[in-house]
């Protein structure tokens, strides 16, 4: 593919930089009808000077015979643009008389409580998938055990993550092929699908579930202080700057948000890119479903709920 300044397509070159240089905090000069931003381009950087074609026509044509002809539906038409907003205002779907967003506190005790959650229906999942034949030693475990499973846990280390992921995946899936919209209740079934799931699951495998837990229980303890002496520990460092702007570097973070609030003011998916406006999300954005689902479940406004998921990320993979 030709870089977009080599084509009559409405991008002109400024100046290349064929060096790393030092990142300055940005200057943007605006004026009608063009914008000057800062491209990367295989280990340099390229300032381009984008100017809005004359005639959209033309520009579409050149831009699908560019990009193919999946670009005319990285566009929101709109009907499409109507759908993703007609699911509850920001004010509605965070309410700042939210008592989780009255108290912060109060805030990071539900999103734990649903992480838990989430992780209980999980295991009873993975328990049962990871299971052998009773009377077998475990394949980690050295030492004969009345039941069998390949993990010393039965899963239960990775049940958080696994919760959380089956309930952002059923979400993202329901969403993208248009079945069910992208809104709290939806994301409450499903995590309540999933909590049922678990119980019948669990019922079914009692015994083995039960024996797990009372031979290997100094493991579920020791996994379960690790994760919470993490999260307390990260949402601490996070307390203490909780900016989403570095004060001189700037970061990635700005960016981050953006991605997460277009995904949870999304109705389905893909949602609106936040950097072009009525254009559909050119970009991997799955991690911030992952993440939105919760918050969004839970009204937790984004500003606090970005700084609990952080730490929860990496307490996950503690």
């Amino acid at each position: 593919m030709r870089p977009f300044h080599t084509c009559d397509c409405g991008f002109l070159l400024f100046v290349a930089l064929n060096k790393i240089m030092a990142i300055r905090p940005p200057v943007f000069l605006i004026k009608p009808g063009v914008a000057l931003v800062l491209m990367f381009h295989a280990l340099r950087f390229e300032t381009m000077a984008i100017a809005v074609p004359a005639n959209v026509t033309e520009a579409r044509r050149i831009l699908e015979k560019v990009g193919g002809p999946e670009f005319a539906g990285a566009e929101f038409d709109s009907i499409k643009t109507a759908l993703s907003r007609e699911k509850g205002t920001w004010s509605e779907l965070f309410p700042r008389s939210s008592p989780l967003n009255l108290s912060q506190p109060l805030a990071v005790l539900a999103w734990v409580a649903l992480v838990e959650v989430l992780g209980v229906a999980a295991f009873m999942l993975m328990a049962a998938a990871v299971k052998t034949t009773a009377g077998h030693a475990s394949s980690i475990v050295s030492r004969p055990s009345t039941f069998g499973s390949t993990l010393i846990d039965g899963g239960y280390a990775f049940s958080k993550t696994l919760g959380l992921l089956l309930v952002a995946f059923a979400a993202w899936w329901l969403g993208s092929v248009r079945v069910v919209q992208f809104t709290p209740l939806a994301i409450w079934c499903i995590v309540g699908v999933l909590c049922v799931a678990g119980a019948v699951v669990g019922r079914l495998n009692r015994n083995h579930i039960l024996a797990l837990l009372r031979e290997r229980w100094q493991v579920f303890v020791a996994a379960e202080v690790v994760f919470l002496v993490a999260l307390v520990f990260f949402l601490l460092i996070r307390s203490g700057n909780p900016d989403l702007w570095h004060p001189w570097k700037g970061g990635e973070a700005p960016m981050d948000f953006a991605y997460l609030n277009s995904v949870l003011k999304a109705t389905w998916f893909p949602p609106q890119d936040p950097w072009f406006a009525g254009g559909a999300m050119n970009y991997y954005y799955f991690g911030y479903v992952l993440i939105g689902a919760p918050v969004k479940a839970l009204g937790i406004d984004p500003s606090v709920a970005y700084n609990i998921a952080l730490p929860t990320l990496l307490a996950l993979v503690a």
